[in-house]
């Protein structure tokens, strides 16, 4: 990562001068041009040069209020030594503070969270409902993806008690799976819904966007719709770290943590999603490209990890509101479970200082306020749960690690694998033939046997992931067998966001219902009810990037005994 700082400038205009004044200079010993022949030749090539430089580098170095690429809210005091470790080690050269042994940070949440959450409402939007670890148990809203801006506030009315009771809840949304225009739309109407509810009831309020870890999102899309529906914002904030599953933020880029190394989130297979692909790991960078220029890459301030771990709070809301003018961004590192709780704490100072903020956090940051709102509202006795011997795991994710949880488990002797062959789906008699699966999973399930269904998307070599139309048409065929088998003694499964909140959706068949924590790490655990039932059903969410390979396994024995039926 280049380093941002001045010098970075400079060293760069030297390193295009440096060009044009040799080739000048040998073209001239050549040729025997004239002392004036030369300095025009040179004079013209460094403008050119100089020009280039300022038009690919977004630097305009006349401005009053220039800065070099991603702004750094402090300043970097290094050694020469550890200047040049750090260009040869691009960018993680502090990789000591990754070590548990070298991690500083606090583990104390300032006080005035309190006044965070008492002041305003706090809704957070997320498109995809994977990764939350809530020790509360926290309403969600799932929307479907032709909702309408009216069906919307009326849904908020008719759940307006539990909505203004509670200091948070989610709406679960479509948003990354849609196109560009789609996603706009749905999160204008979303927002929109907002606004004239709590204006109805005298709330304010504050909207959380999710970011995804890996990168992939309708960053602008949504921000736009977020704009169209509550109007402009002060300031984009994102921390898109995920340190619980090794996705991590440093220095301004995004990383996996692998075994003995640090991989850039673009060279990663995460990065190749349909319409959301991009090229660069710096959070800078990437803004850069998903706003179109809306926020050029100096445009973008980081408070790192140096600073997280060696400032107070206050100290760097200072520094930001003293350079907040030339600011649109505000991207916070994050590699360890502590520096969450620090930039939560920056977070509450900024919000106070700030009139309105557009927040894109990553799973691991909304843990942590969650966690933290649980801990002032203590919740209620949990409901009676009713009980499911036996389960469904439905996997949608075509990850490489739901690929080996999948493997692991099918040949077990309590578990039925059913899958959704490619050719099925292009088959005139895909309908007769999903029809005759669903009846062999209800038999299956009246046996008393666990089941695995799947498609073979991620056998498919010819292309990293299939089309969207594809996808749609497995989920359609999904939820149909879900709702034939939703009533009987079964828990639930469902690997994959977009899996997740089609299924919730079209095969339970519900619009409303509650995160209560983690049944094992990384396995969400949820709560709902049908209409005129006391007793609630469970169900769980599993992110197709998350567990080891034995995950699938672990949690049937959790769940369901042993039976010894036979495999299909």
């Amino acid at each position: 990562m280049k380093e941002n700082s001045i010098w970075h400038t400079l060293t760069l205009i030297g390193g295009v001068l440096s060009l044009p004044i040799a080739l000048v200079t040998i073209v001239n010993w050549m040729l025997d041009f004239s002392l004036a022949v030369y300095l025009w030749t040179l004079a013209v090539l460094v403008i050119v040069s100089l020009g280039a430089l300022i038009r690919i580098n977004g630097l305009r170095p006349w401005h009053p209020k220039f800065r070099p690429p991603f702004f750094r809210l402090g300043s970097r005091r290094l050694s020469l030594r550890r200047k040049i470790n750090m260009r040869l080690r691009r960018p993680l050269y502090e990789i000591d503070y990754l070590e548990p042994t070298k991690q500083a940070g606090t583990t104390e949440i300032a006080p005035e969270i309190a006044d965070f959450f008492a002041r305003k409402t706090t809704v957070i939007i997320e498109d995809d409902p994977v990764g939350f670890n809530c020790d509360a148990t926290i309403p969600v809203y799932a929307i479907e993806d032709q909702i309408t801006e009216r069906k919307l506030l009326a849904y908020f009315e008719e759940n307006r008690d539990e909505i203004l009771g509670h200091g948070i809840f989610f709406i679960a949304t479509p948003s990354r799976r849609l196109d560009a225009e789609h996603s706009r739309v749905i999160n204008q109407q979303i927002c929109a819904a907002l606004e004239q509810f709590f204006r109805k009831h005298g709330r304010p309020y504050r909207i959380i966007g999710k970011i995804d870890s890996c990168l992939r999102s309708n960053y602008e899309s949504e921000h736009r719709g977020a704009v169209g529906g509550t109007g402009d914002f002060d300031l984009e904030i994102l921390v898109p770290a995920y340190v619980e599953e090794g996705r991590i933020t440093a220095w301004g880029t995004q990383y996996i943590v692998c075994p003995n190394r640090f991989e850039p989130m673009h060279q990663s297979e995460y990065c190749y999603f349909n319409g959301l692909e991009y090229g660069n790991s710096n959070i800078a960078l990437w803004l850069e490209k998903k706003t179109g220029g809306r926020i050029r890459r100096n445009q973008v301030g980081l408070v790192d990890v140096e600073m997280l771990r060696s400032l107070p709070a206050n100290e760097i809301c200072d520094r930001y509101l003293a350079a907040a003018d030339g600011i649109k961004a505000l991207v916070f590192d994050s590699v360890a479970e502590n520096d969450s709780v620090s930039v939560l704490n920056v977070l509450v100072g900024l919000d106070a200082r700030t009139e309105k903020i557009f927040y894109k956090l990553s799973a691991s940051m909304i843990n942590v306020l969650i966690r933290t709102y649980a801990a002032m509202n203590p919740a209620a006795e949990k409901p009676a749960i009713a009980p499911a011997e036996r389960g469904v795991i439905v996997v949608g994710s075509l990850s490489t690690i739901t690929k080996k949880q999948v493997q692991y488990i099918h040949n077990d002797i309590d578990m039925s694998l059913f899958m959704m062959y490619n050719s099925e789906f292009d088959s005139k008699d895909s309908d007769k033939i999903a029809e005759k699966k669903k009846n062999k999973m209800v038999a299956e399930c009246r046996k008393g046997s666990n089941i695995i269904l799947t498609t073979e998307f991620w056998e498919d070599k010819s292309t990293k992931y299939p089309s969207l139309e594809k996808r749609d048409t497995a989920l359609r065929y999904f939820a149909r067998i879900i709702e034939k088998i939703r009533n009987s003694n079964n828990w639930f499964l469902f690997v994959g966001s977009d899996t997740a909140l089609y299924s919730v959706l079209y095969g339970l068949g519900i619009r409303r219902f509650y995160y209560c924590g983690h049944l094992i790490p990384g396995v969400i655990q949820c709560r709902f009810r049908y209409e005129g039932e006391t007793e609630y059903r469970t169900f769980y969410i599993n992110g197709g990037n998350n567990g080891s390979e034995d995950l699938f396994r672990r949690l049937v024995d959790k769940l369901s005994p042993r039976s010894g039926a036979a495999a299909v």
